[in-house]
């Protein structure tokens, strides 16, 4: 397994957009999954006909990835995240795809 940049190059710019808290009285949304983070709440999104997840760390950011069982590849999108939050998520989702969990 391996983290490869896409073609083209690195295609990392700062968002215009900034994250917000999640609000942990707010109702699940439909395919919506609230699950205690190490630093709060996390709300993820699993849309099993598309194989794509929407994972919302709050104030750290949103990931965002699809798998292609075809070609066996993930095409992970980030936003609004905190490098903290690249970190932890990336390592999140490599754990629960069998990798060693490491930084």
């Amino acid at each position: 397994m391996a983290l490869v940049v896409g073609k083209g190059g690195p295609k990392l710019k700062a968002s215009t957009e900034t994250p917000v808290a999640i609000d942990e009285s707010a109702p699940l949304k439909p395919g919506e999954l609230k699950m205690d983070g190490a630093e709060g709440p996390v709300r993820v999104k699993v849309d099993v006909t598309t194989g794509s997840s929407v994972i919302d760390m709050g104030l750290k950011g949103k990931m965002s990835y699809r798998l292609n069982p075809a070609t066996q590849t993930f095409h992970i999108d980030f936003s609004m995240t905190t490098m903290e939050g690249f970190a932890d998520m990336i390592t999140q989702l490599f754990a629960q795809i069998g990798g060693t969990g490491g930084r």
